[in-house]
């Protein structure tokens, strides 16, 4: 799943979405993966430690918002 995000994001760079987003438009392009939430979320939470995606918060989304 970590190549699968970098991919979209590298195809996408100005992409930004909640978690929901991006379970369901980044990574839902192979019908036969359904990732679970805290899948997703735990790969999400690698790649912000390293640098390759941040985290903003948005005061009018109360959810994060990833880039």
């Amino acid at each position: 799943m970590v190549l699968d995000l970098i991919q979209y994001i590298y195809k996408h760079r100005n992409a930004k979405d909640t978690l929901e987003g991006i379970t369901q438009w980044w990574i839902s392009s192979e019908p036969r993966f359904k990732w679970r939430k805290e899948e997703v979320q735990a790969t999400i939470d690698f790649l912000v430690s390293k640098g390759w995606l941040v985290a903003r918060h948005n005061h009018v989304h109360p959810q994060k918002i990833y880039a």
